[in-house]
């Protein structure tokens, strides 16, 4: 494994004059430490054995390591699941962004780049959220969901490229919903927002510990669009039964 470590001279977006927002700020400190070894190690597209074994012996002295950091971590290192782009040169934009607010950050070694990025980290949860966040998650079946985007302007029309569309969004959310404690996360279903809006939205501000008001109840929240995907040709309903059928299951959805 080589030791490049990006140069302050290529961060993006950056002024030069360090008075860039802390690009690291929302990661655990565990995560932002591993970044400068994920970074290296992915860089040829390839994780070997030996490679793998140096990150965890790295990492495995830093003290700021929670169990969530190294599931992360462990996660990132799977050869059989690498990071799509939008992982790898997100880590690239972080590690280049914050060599702006590190002196001399070209001539860091690896180990020392990720204490140097665990020091800018915040003591947050990895997902970018303050301690008092919740999140409510509002889930529909991931088919309507697809079918729904084929109409939109900015969304493919082509039933697979909707269904890998919807896919990775889901995939993103689960990644996010492992790094947050489940009590900080309320999930509820669309369809059972239609059915009995009282019931979710008292479900909703009693989780958020807002007050109830009546005038909530004032929209018309019954046209969900359920069973949206079933008014599509039958070989376009095919597709997207079998593209997210692991999240069709994932979420409790009738697989047919």
């Amino acid at each position: 494994m080589s030791d490049p470590t990006p140069s302050a001279s290529t961060s993006t977006g950056s002024s030069g004059n360090g008075s860039e927002s802390n690009p690291v700020e929302a990661l655990s400190r565990g995560v932002a430490s591993a970044l400068p070894f994920l970074y290296v190690a992915w860089a040829d597209g390839l994780l070997t054995p030996s490679e793998i074994a140096l990150v965890r012996e790295r990492l495995a002295a830093e003290t700021w390591m929670t169990p969530a950091d190294c599931a992360q971590v462990e996660a990132w290192l799977d050869p059989a699941a690498p990071p799509d782009a939008t992982t790898y040169f997100g880590w690239v934009r972080a590690i280049r962004r914050a060599a702006s607010h590190l002196p001399d950050a070209a001539d860091h070694s690896l180990a020392d780049l990720g204490v140097d990025l665990a020091a800018l980290a915040g003591q947050g949860d990895g997902a970018g959220l303050p301690p008092e966040a919740r999140l409510v998650h509002m889930v529909r079946d991931p088919r309507d969901v697809a079918a729904s985007t084929m109409t939109m302007r900015w969304g493919p029309s082509d039933p697979k490229e909707a269904a890998w569309f919807v896919g990775g969004v889901l995939d993103q959310w689960a990644e996010v919903q492992a790094r947050v404690p489940a009590e900080r996360i309320l999930e509820v279903r669309l369809e059972d927002l239609g059915a009995d809006p009282a019931a979710v939205l008292r479900q909703i501000t009693d989780f958020l510990g807002l007050d109830w008001h009546d005038a909530l109840l004032d929209a018309d929240l019954s046209k969900t669009g359920a069973g949206r995907w079933r008014r599509l040709p039958p070989a376009a309903q095919a597709v997207l039964s079998e593209v997210l059928a692991p999240h069709v299951v994932a979420y409790g959805y009738e697989a047919a």
